[in-house]
């Protein structure tokens, strides 16, 4: 996830982080309470995006092709 941090007092400029699932998922209230804007990063696929959004604790897994 793409994230944009406003400026604050101490740091007058915006700050773009990138931050994995595991951490995104941690940080959502903190930063909701920072304002901070979420993106998800272009080219995302969409079962991945699905899964960060969810808060699952394992990767997708594709499925097994028909034998």
């Amino acid at each position: 996830m793409r994230v944009i941090m406003p400026p604050t007092q101490t740091r007058p400029w915006k700050t773009d982080l990138l931050l994995c699932g595991h951490h995104y998922r941690v940080s959502r209230g903190s930063l909701a309470e920072a304002r901070a804007v979420v993106r998800e990063i272009p080219g995302t696929p969409d079962d991945t995006a699905a899964w960060i959004e969810l808060g699952q604790h394992d990767p997708p897994i594709p499925a097994s092709p028909a034998s």
